[in-house]
Order: C-alpha cells, then sequence, then structure tokens
C-alpha cells in the first residue's frame, strides 16, 4: 500500500509539474506577445510621427519660398534637424532644376526627411515657381458692369492669356499663346455654350487658339496692391506644388540627389490653397500625387 501511495504522489508532482510549464510557456508566450504589440505600436507612432514631420517641414518651406525675393539658384539646405514639438526632428533640402533656372516657370523639388524614434518618412513634393508676368492678357472675371466682354474677330493676343471667369468668343479672334481659363464652359455668340474644345467652330463663331486652350483651370488668386503684384510678377511668384512621391515602411535613409531635367512634364493641375500665405506670393497643393511602396529600398511601385 505504501508503495501504490509514493506512486499516486510521484504521478500528481509529474502532472502539477508538466502544468506549471505549460503554464509558464504559455505565461512567456503572452509576454512576448505584449512586448512585440508594445514595439509594433511604438514603431506606428514613430512612423506616423516622423511622416508628419516631414508634412511640417515640407509646409513651412514652401512658405519660406514664398517669401524669398528671388528663387534659389542652387541646392540647399533650407532647415536642418528642426526639433518637433513631440519630439523627432525634420530636415528639408530644395533641390533646383538646373534646366529650368532660365524659364519662366522655375522647378524644384523639395526632398523633406522626418526622423522619430530612429524611424524615417521622405516626402519629396515637385513645386514649379511661376510669376504674373509671363501673362500677356490675365483678368479675374470677363464681364464689366454685369456684361460679358468679347473677344471679336480681328483681336489678337500675343501671348499667354488666364482668366478666372468665362471666355466669351464672338467671331474668330487669335490667342498666340496658351489660354486657360478656370470656368468649365466658354460661350459663343450669342448663347452657345462651349464645354468641350474640340466642339469649336459653334454658331459661325471660330477661335484660333494656336498653343491649345485648358478649361477647369487652377483660380488664380489676384493681386490686391501693387506691392503685392510687384512682388509676384518679379520675385517671389506663384508657387504650384505638382507631382509628390510619398515613401512608406521603415527606410527613408537615401541621401537627397539632384538631377537636370528631373521634372516631369505635362499638364499641372492645382486648387485654390488653404494654406500659408504671403505678401510676395501664394502656393496651392494638389495635382497629381504618386504614392510608392518601398520594403527594404529595394522594391518600387508606383502609380
Amino acid at each position: 500500500m505504501t508503495r501504490s501511495g509514493s506512486g499516486e504522489e510521484g504521478y500528481a508532482l509529474a502532472v502539477v509539474m508538466v502544468l506549471v510549464f505549460v503554464i509558464g510557456i504559455i505565461g512567456a508566450a503572452f509576454m512576448s506577445l505584449a512586448g512585440n504589440e508594445t514595439l509594433s505600436s511604438q514603431g506606428s507612432l514613430n512612423s506616423q510621427r516622423a511622416f508628419w514631420l516631414a508634412e511640417s517641414g515640407k509646409a513651412r518651406a514652401l512658405r519660406f519660398l514664398s517669401e524669398l525675393h528671388s528663387p534659389p539658384t542652387s541646392d540647399r539646405v533650407i532647415y536642418q534637424d528642426v526639433a518637433g514639438p513631440d519630439g523627432g526632428t525634420y530636415t528639408v533640402n530644395c533641390l533646383v532644376d538646373t534646366n529650368a533656372l532660365w524659364a519662366v516657370e522655375k522647378a524644384f523639388v523639395l526632398d523633406c526627411v522626418g526622423n522619430a524614434g530612429g524611424v524615417q518618412r521622405r516626402i519629396r513634393q515637385r513645386v514649379r515657381m511661376s510669376s504674373f508676368a509671363q501673362y500677356a492678357m490675365f483678368t479675374d472675371n470677363e464681364t464689366i458692369n454685369g456684361n460679358r466682354i468679347w473677344h471679336i474677330t480681328g483681336d489678337v493676343i500675343g501671348g499667354q492669356l488666364h482668366t478666372n471667369g468665362t471666355l466669351c468668343i464672338s467671331g474668330t479672334p487669335q490667342f498666340l499663346g496658351r489660354v486657360t481659363s478656370a470656368s468649365d464652359r466658354m460661350i459663343g455668340y450669342s448663347n452657345s455654350v462651349v464645354y468641350d474644345m474640340n466642339d469649336w467652330p459653334v454658331g459661325g463663331n471660330n477661335p484660333t487658339f494656336a498653343q491649345g486652350a485648358e478649361l477647369n483651370a487652377p483660380y488664380i488668386d489676384v493681386p490686391t496692391t501693387t506691392p503685392e503684384l510687384r512682388n509676384q510678377s518679379l520675385f517671389g511668384g506663384l508657387y504650384r506644388a505638382s507631382e509628390m512621391d510619398i515613401e512608406l515602411g521603415f527606410t527613408g535613409l537615401q541621401a537627397p540627389v539632384a538631377s537636370p531635367g528631373w521634372l516631369r512634364t505635362g499638364t499641372i493641375r492645382s486648387r485654390p490653397a488653404t494654406g500659408p500665405r504671403s505678401g510676395s506670393g501664394t502656393w496651392r497643393s494638389r495635382s497629381s500625387t504618386a504614392t510608392k511602396t518601398s520594403i527594404s529600398g529595394a522594391s518600387w511601385t508606383g502609380s
């Protein structure tokens, strides 16, 4: 009987030890999982913080550019390791497209890097700067005392034309430069509505657009003071943010590289901004946005 009791006690002890071992393993697994979740959450927080630091640096740099009396002519560091309000830093480099130095529209890339908790995020914003001096004719609207202003046969506009209003055509006026309108239509005499440039001629009206015409173009704020007009014509100009690359993942360590001619060509569309403004210029941001994803800096996809 004694041997039988000892055997049962030994068996029970073995079971208890196994249970303790299993519970210990499960507990360790849960602790490891909790630790990984904590690290993952912290990594996600650092990632978001780094992104918004880069975004803040970009917004601040756009305002900085608009306040310059002359645009940059070479690559420069705008901000270096600026501390954020809740930790982390951002650095912004301005990369100049040397092919556009003497063009009417200057071109830049703002290379913005946010750093938080060892995680970096990079935003590259392509920016064009244009001047009011580029327009042969610029109007905020195409009416006077409530009446339409008509471009008629014999009218010749020798350069670019932009209006925030609706262009009215009567007969065969000639526009030798590119025509842009913030409106979604043009009017042919006397009341024919044209939504597509391919619909001309209409009602005997047949304008010439030698460099093409675009509807639904960006609305451009009109300077309201003489100094503002002078500054926008000669110096600060109008900064338009075009394409933007947002780099995702845990990379973003590449150094900024300037390569002449990198700026993509094509129509740039943007909308009125709600962002920072100054007396010497305005900026607006939207347009096509390319999002690129990287895995260890090797694999890229984009749209």
